[in-house]
């Protein structure tokens, strides 16, 4: 019987803050839950259990005594309460998103700006893009590799318009040696001028390679301006990871001779050498140099 009338106790002890509160609902939207005390014409008298004060009645929309009504209110205010922080979550993560992206938008513009600055600079002087995005060490290798490339292709096109006087020369003095019409001396006259000739052949071929040494510094110089470094990355990235780079394939074709010529796979994307005619040595190869640039 004991045990009986302390669970009724504690029943209505827990139960007793929800019984007893009434509902008045306010004409500014406010809800509160409280005991209604006393009324009049004018006010109504409250208590919460902590204090007791009047409220006039021109404030209040209505009052209400029910009890299910209470439990009603009391969980829509909370579901309220939960719809109101999800929504002030979403704002505050759609404000954070908005911010970001203007942050994402305000950097592209500043960069592509910044990359077009750096490309025009570049194109007329190498490396001068790179010191210009405050990059020294690109700065210095593409300028000093730039300008000993063309060092080295402006020495090598000087010796190769040498050798093609020298072969003028030589021309000139067969054919005087033809009309003497000594056989030793036609005979030395051509080896002469073949030997002159082989010379120039072979300062052609070194002023190609330099020219395109200089062409591929100059170009990989203009990528790396306009993508900021990136092409440097492209070894240390994974295939899967590679937005851009830029690829190189330098090989010998060994098929070729006179004979028997062969085309590149891509003629737009291949860069033969000279060809080369039947010399001992180096007569049955020539080097191809093939490049992808991916995005």
């Amino acid at each position: 019987m004991l045990k009986k009338i302390i669970s009724i106790s504690i029943i209505f002890l827990f139960w007793n803050q929800s019984v007893l509160a009434d509902i008045v609902y306010l004409k500014d939207g406010r809800v509160i839950f409280i005991k209604v005390l006393n009324q009049d014409l004018e006010k109504i008298t409250v208590s919460n259990e902590r204090e007791t004060w009047d409220i006039e009645k021109k404030k209040i929309s209505r009052v209400s005594f029910n009890e299910d009504e209470e439990i009603y209110v009391r969980t829509q205010l909370k579901e309220k309460e939960r719809m109101n922080a999800e929504i002030d979550s979403l704002r505050r993560s759609l404000s954070e998103k908005e911010a970001l992206e203007s942050k994402k938008k305000e950097e592209t513009v500043k960069s592509h700006d910044l990359a077009k600055g750096a490309l025009w600079r570049s194109a007329l002087l190498p490396g001068w893009g790179q010191f210009y995005r405050e990059d020294k060490e690109r700065g210095y290798f593409f300028s000093i590799a730039a300008g000993l490339s063309f060092l080295l292709w402006f020495r090598s096109d000087q010796q190769y318009q040498k050798e093609g006087k020298n072969l003028e020369d030589a021309n000139r003095l067969s054919i005087v040696a033809g009309a003497t019409g000594d056989s030793g001396i036609i005979a030395g006259a051509f080896f002469h001028a073949n030997e002159i000739r082989n010379q120039r052949y072979q300062a052609g071929i070194k002023a190609s390679s330099a020219f395109f040494l200089f062409a591929a510094i100059y170009a990989f110089n203009l990528i790396d301006a306009w993508l900021f470094g990136r092409p440097w990355d492209f070894f240390s990235k994974a295939p899967e990871e590679k937005k851009e780079s830029i690829e190189l394939n330098v090989t010998p074709d060994s098929q070729q001779g006179p004979a028997n010529p062969s085309q590149p796979e891509s003629p737009d994307r291949s860069v033969p050498m000279l060809p080369q005619s039947g010399l001992p040595g180096n007569g049955l190869n020539r080097w191809e140099v093939q490049w992808r640039i991916r995005f």
